[in-house]
């Protein structure tokens, strides 16, 4: 929850000041503004929750009595 937070946090920091309901940040858009250090942490953060995911899906699958695939 905390990831999904701190991506749509920094989401709509942008877009509100580009729409100026806030004063610019200074934050990089994720996966849209140029920068190589902050497109990396983004495709981190989605990898970690993209991981939390399958592992979450494979435990619900494993206590239903579905045979999961390695």
């Amino acid at each position: 929850m905390g990831l999904t937070t701190l991506i749509g946090t920094q989401s709509f920091l942008i877009i509100s000041g580009v729409i100026r309901l806030l004063p610019l940040t200074g934050l990089a858009l994720p996966f849209v503004s140029y920068g190589g250090s902050s497109l990396v942490s983004s495709w981190i953060l989605i990898a970690l929750l993209l991981r939390i995911s399958d592992e979450s899906n494979r435990r619900v699958l494993e206590r239903a009595g579905v045979a999961v695939a390695a």
